[in-house]
């Protein structure tokens, strides 16, 4: 059994800092990872688009181990009913408690 970790501040967002592929499962790259806790964690990428409005074709949920630099590390993809699949550059990506 995981236990998951909420970040240090509730219901934070931040980007992609680079493209996530589907297949990849080593890390994902923030714009930075500021309130992350470098435990395991969940986030949703592509709930909402950078404008707010529902993506429900694109939302992804991916649990994490930690982090490492600008890095959330060791991913498992497509979780709660969500499909893996590719995010682009500057996707929003939400945190929550």
């Amino acid at each position: 059994m995981t236990i998951y970790y909420p970040p240090t501040s509730n219901f934070i967002q931040k980007t992609l800092g680079a493209e996530l592929l589907s297949g990849v499962t080593a890390s994902a790259t923030l714009n930075n990872v500021t309130s992350i806790q470098n435990k395991a964690g969940v986030m949703i990428i592509d709930r909402i688009d950078s404008n707010g409005t529902e993506t429900p074709n694109n939302v992804e949920t991916i649990s994490f181990a930690g982090t490492s630099g600008s890095t959330v590390v060791t991913l498992v993809r497509g979780l709660a009913g969500t499909t893996e699949q590719d995010h682009a550059i500057n996707a929003v990506v939400e945190f929550g408690p």
